[in-house]
């Protein structure tokens, strides 16, 4: 027991280290898989999209998770972990967005592209926009100094997986057919409901 603090205080140093050794074992799966083509790009930020997705559904996650199940375990370390989940989120979004823009679209002009995939782009990059602006106050001080248009702020999580979703569905790769578009819906809407009776929760009618 002795050791659970020092577990709590480095928990966001280990997720950090696993956030990086992902990011590399990524770009090594994809090489290895398809080498030194077209596919080795498209893969990889497919990739860093998902993983995106996935951090950013975990740290909207986390607090209503364990606001209707108060007996979850390792509740302080998983809400100490959250920050560096929603700055992976940032991160890897960052990735798929680069890696998009400049190795498959050429970084050519976005209003020049086909109707679905300049308003994917937009959509996409307003989200992106959205992680970074959280991930630039994600700091204690930061949370000081904003005091509750912090918290107001990090409402913006919620743009950016509605922003997402939308994103996905109409780029079209990654939600490659109608069940993988319903899947993707379905599962907004489950985090979405969760949240919702997570919010409500004791409230008196």
């Amino acid at each position: 027991m002795k050791r659970l603090p020092h577990l709590m205080g480095g928990i966001r140093l280990y997720l950090t280290i696993g956030v990086a050794l992902l990011t590399v074992e990524t770009l090594w799966w994809a090489h290895a898989m398809y080498g030194a083509t077209n596919l080795y790009v498209e893969r990889t930020e497919e990739v860093y999209a998902w993983i995106s997705v996935g951090c950013l559904a975990l740290a909207i996650l986390i607090g209503p998770a364990y606001k209707l199940l108060p007996r979850l375990p390792a509740q302080a370390i998983m809400r100490d972990a959250r920050r560096i989940i929603g700055l992976s989120a940032a991160w890897f979004g960052t990735l798929h967005v680069v890696i998009v823009y400049f190795d498959l679209f050429k970084h050519v002009n976005p209003l020049r592209l086909a109707g679905n995939y300049r308003w994917s782009f937009l959509l996409g990059t307003i989200a992106l926009a959205a992680l970074l602006i959280m991930a630039s106050i994600s700091t204690d001080a930061a949370m000081k100094r904003l005091g509750v248009w912090w918290f107001r702020l990090q409402r913006l999580a919620y743009v950016a997986g509605v922003l997402v979703v939308i994103h996905a569905i109409l780029v079209g790769t990654h939600a490659k057919n109608a069940d993988a578009a319903f899947v993707l819906v379905n599962a907004a809407l489950a985090v979405a409901l969760i949240h919702f009776v997570a919010r409500n929760k004791g409230r008196k009618p």
